[in-house]
């Protein structure tokens, strides 16, 4: 992360974790099932158009998140576009940034993250059919809410 994405990034944090929240976060839950029944969730908060954090869980749980104990975590200013598929048990995703995996391992389901450069990043989307890759949207329900 840029130093002034990473500036960025703690006045937000330091402003959303303030004397009650500025903006009230909007939540979003993906699941991805996994041929052994296995699920992955990949969940979203967002608060306005400067935050919005993705991470990658073996819960759907998306209040208090996240928890870099059990979450993968994606450092960066999202909105995060990726691209995955599954082979095997073994679920791949494609983006332009990795997320850091969590401090307890293992995870249940094995993750390779593949991370590009952003003109590699365009020519991958120009074939995302051909590699049978399949477009992650996590989008945002207004009816969840956290207390």
């Amino acid at each position: 992360m840029k130093r002034k994405e990473l500036a960025l990034a703690i006045i937000l944090t330091v402003l959303h974790s303030g004397c009650g929240q500025l903006i009230p976060p909007d939540y979003g839950v993906k699941e991805v099932k996994m041929p052994d029944g296995q699920s992955v969730y990949f969940k979203r908060e967002v608060r306005g158009p400067s935050y919005d954090l993705m991470v990658i869980s073996s819960n759907n749980k998306y209040c208090n998140m996240p928890d870099n104990k059990l979450d993968y975590i994606y450092n960066v200013l999202g909105p995060t576009e990726l691209y995955y598929k599954i082979e095997g048990y073994t679920l791949i995703l494609y983006g332009r940034f990795a997320a850091d995996p969590p401090e307890t391992m293992p995870f249940p389901v094995t993750i390779i993250q593949k991370e590009f450069e952003p003109l590699d990043f365009l020519k991958l989307k120009q074939h995302v059919g051909e590699l049978g890759l399949t477009r992650l949207v996590v989008d945002t329900d207004e009816k969840l809410k956290c207390d």
